[in-house]
């Protein structure tokens, strides 16, 4: 073979690892649970701020959690919240009633009432929510207009934006935090 039918040879050769490369790759990623995360994700080390999901029970400790939706800032106190329950990422405005059997972590956009009897609210930043949110704990750290009914407590960490009125047993808010409006205990 001369020299030009070698280098034909190896160019189809080239292509045949590359095509079966992609293939093995497409293969691979169908067989993904859900549930895992992707492998370009790294962990996300901060001081968990899972008080909001352990029954009220403050404990400062570290852990690593795999979040699906990684803040700019990895070191921010929703970065490691990890409950049961489902999340509204930043993508994605949702107009209307929200009735939830289980905690919310909200990163998008929410026009309407949430109801999440039992169970915790998470605003998270960028997330923005206007109208109402009846949560046992209701925690924002993004923006928030209109009314929060919390059977337990509300807090709103420091990159918080809230306009409206409060009602609840327990009230934190962190510096940094903006409010207007009301607070009242709970009705």
């Amino acid at each position: 073979m001369e020299q030009g039918g070698w280098l034909m040879l190896l160019g189809v050769v080239a292509i045949l690892i590359i095509v079966l490369d992609g293939k093995w790759r497409v293969a691979k990623r169908a067989k993904r649970p859900l549930h895992e995360p992707l492998g370009l994700q790294q962990p996300v080390e901060s001081p968990a701020n899972d008080r909001a999901f352990s029954g009220g029970v403050s404990k400062p400790h570290h852990s690593t959690h795999f979040f699906p939706y990684t803040p700019q800032d990895e070191s921010h106190p929703v970065a490691g919240m990890t409950p049961q329950g489902s999340r509204v990422g930043p993508s994605i405005r949702i107009s209307g009633e929200i009735f939830a059997e289980e905690s919310l972590i909200i990163m998008g956009t929410i026009s309407g009432t949430i109801t999440a009897k039992h169970h915790d609210v998470v605003i998270a930043e960028p997330g923005t929510v206007t109208d109402t949110i009846k949560a046992h704990t209701i925690i924002v750290d993004g923006s928030m207009t209109g009314r929060l009914h919390a059977d337990e407590r509300v807090e709103l960490l420091s990159n918080a934006r809230f306009s409206g009125t409060i009602a609840a047993e327990r009230i934190s808010c962190e510096a940094g935090a903006k409010l207007r409006g009301d607070i009242t205990g709970r009705q």
